[in-house]
């Protein structure tokens, strides 16, 4: 399964199941690596889980929760992600 909200790309992985608890796992990406870590789980025969991946993300942007100067010369402001 895969949409968008807010330009972030949100691709949901699974193996269907019969009505069971399963764990959620919530994977932030610079890139759109969700499809590459859910094959190398099936790989492995990893446990039954659900895998979220959210890509496409500003690292400076997104993943910080508050607002920051910039930290080395030619890095830009980092945005608050609370607006």
């Amino acid at each position: 399964m895969e949409f968008k909200i807010d330009n972030k790309q949100i691709e949901i992985f699974y193996n269907e199941t019969e009505n069971k608890k399963i764990p959620v796992i919530i994977l932030n990406t610079y890139e759109e690596e969700g499809n590459k870590v859910w094959e190398e789980c099936q790989k492995l025969k990893t446990n039954k889980f659900i895998l979220v991946a959210i890509s496409k993300l500003s690292w400076n942007d997104d993943m910080t929760p508050w607002e920051c100067p910039p930290l080395y010369k030619g890095d830009s402001y980092c945005k608050r992600i609370c607006r």
